[in-house]
């Protein structure tokens, strides 16, 4: 029994368990999607069916951002919460809002009901998203961790795949069931299994139950070589007497050396690139981009539902080959070759929106009758997933450091939030002024920045330990840097 219960507490299982929650969190992000158009007075009329609640397009539109506020306000608690009692602690937090989220769009099918509901499926986000984060940084092998964080990004659009399934063809009360279940379980999972991070119990001064933890999570028993095991022990001992300067964390320890300085600058800039490359919007606007005129080719015209799957599925597989791939290739060759991709996905689409006869007499074969612009989109989504998405998201968990970790995950999700509402903002605004082709000119601008940015200064951390990545910020040589060759 004691072997049983210590699998499911390995690294892996309570990993797999802490990355499920962003895939609840995911499904509760596109919960409103397939709901829409029976959230209006004549939905009986124009789509056959009875409506589910009469509101205005104004509640609507603000029935859809309330999820961003609640995302917005949530990682600040969050982060002093994982770094004041622990991140398995803050991680289990997060659980019961999405639990009084689901019951409330049950009990109370009324606006202030749904917006509550809204309002806490948000705030859950902001919970999970900083806790799993660090959570699973901490508890991943230096071989394993790239996969286990980049993982986290596939989630997410599982969590989309799962709501599009169960939201367009399950009624409204089971589909509600469903998300209820599947969280009742992963809780009761997460009240269970998981253990503290070794690294918070060296930096609360419980090395002896750390070295439990770690055992556990190697899949390690007494009896067995654990040479290794104490090697990668007197490491995150080493790594947190080197970072816990001060007993309190504050703000300032962000950027308190050129290290801490330079190690924010990067994640920053890699977590603003990820929203403004153009995935967000794309897939917010993909189907009026779909039907807009200039895609009107008739004899061949492809179905905006099956392009809209079509994309969908690439996010998702490519995005999961990408957390393995991360541990094989490294990840500054994902990031150059997503940025490089990226650029030419956007300059290709805004060549397409600015004159489309460019593509058109290329692409459009009269064999193979190929559409232009669902090839450009998915061709985008394809690069950004292969690198911009998930392995972004790996890099900063790696370079924080402990004992500012938490709070960085919260600079980092304000900032997803912010350049977020400030993208889809500012698309319309764009596209009004200029056109749909000056979104995708900037899009392509910001992925040049990138590549020039990844290819100056990010590191590779392929390999490497947390006390490694930390030793390479520090150090003002990079030559004193050993170099772990594979």
């Amino acid at each position: 029994m004691f072997t049983r219960v210590n699998f499911f507490r390995n690294q892996y299982c309570t990993g797999f368990a802490a990355n499920a929650t962003i895939l609840l969190c995911g499904s509760c992000f596109v919960w409103v999607t397939p709901l829409l158009p029976r959230l209006t007075a004549t939905a009986g009329v124009s789509r056959g069916v009875a409506p589910l609640l009469a509101m205005t397009p104004t509640q609507q539109s603000w029935l859809v951002a309330l999820y961003e506020v609640g995302a917005l306000i949530a990682p600040i608690p969050a982060g002093r919460l994982a770094d004041k009692t622990g991140r398995r602690v803050a991680l289990i937090t997060g659980m019961p809002l999405l639990l009084f989220s689901w019951l409330a769009v049950l009990s109370f099918r009324s606006v202030a009901g749904f917006y509550a509901a809204r309002l806490l499926q948000g705030t859950a986000l902001g919970f999970l998203a900083t806790a799993a984060g660090i959570y699973i940084s901490e508890i991943s092998s230096a071989h394993a961790r790239g996969a286990m964080t980049s993982l986290q990004q596939g989630m997410w659009y599982s969590g989309f795949l799962l709501q599009y399934v169960t939201g367009s063809y399950l009624r409204y009360e089971t589909n509600v069931h469903v998300n209820l279940t599947l969280t009742v379980l992963l809780f009761i999972y997460l009240l269970i299994f998981p253990l503290e991070t070794p690294y918070h119990l060296v930096k609360i001064g419980q090395q002896e139950r750390a070295l439990e933890s770690l055992m556990v999570l190697r899949g390690k028993r007494m009896g067995d070589d654990l040479l290794e095991t104490h090697r990668e022990m007197s490491q995150i001992v080493e790594s947190v007497e080197m970072e816990q300067k001060t007993e309190k964390v504050v703000w300032k320890d962000l950027i308190k050396t050129k290290a801490d300085r330079r190690i924010l600058l990067v994640t920053q800039f890699l977590t603003a690139a990820r929203i403004l490359c153009g995935s967000i919007s794309v897939s917010t606007y993909i189907n009026v981009l779909l039907n807009s005129d200039q895609n009107n080719l008739d004899s061949t015209k492809t179905s905006t539902n099956v392009t809209t799957i079509i994309y969908g599925s690439v996010t998702l597989v490519t995005i999961i080959t990408a957390s393995f791939l991360v541990d094989i290739v490294g990840r500054r060759p994902l990031l150059l070759i997503s940025s490089a991709g990226a650029f030419i996905a956007n300059v290709g689409c805004a060549l397409y929106f600015y004159h489309p006869p460019i593509f058109n007499n290329f692409l459009y074969l009269n064999s193979s009758k190929i559409l232009p612009l669902p090839v450009l989109l998915t061709s985008l989504t394809f690069f950004f997933s292969i690198g911009l998405g998930p392995v972004t998201q790996t890099v900063q968990s790696e370079l924080l450091p402990s004992h500012t970790r938490g709070l960085g995950n919260v600079v980092s999700l304000v900032n997803v939030t912010l350049t977020g509402l400030i993208t889809l903002r500012c698309y319309q605004v764009v596209v009004d002024m200029l056109g749909v082709y000056a979104n995708f000119m900037i899009y392509a601008v910001v992925c040049a920045l990138c590549f020039v940015f990844v290819a100056i200064f990010v590191p590779e951390t392929r390999g490497k330990s947390l006390l490694e990545i930390r030793r390479y910020f520090i150090d003002e040589s990079r030559a004193k840097v050993q170099v772990t060759k594979f």
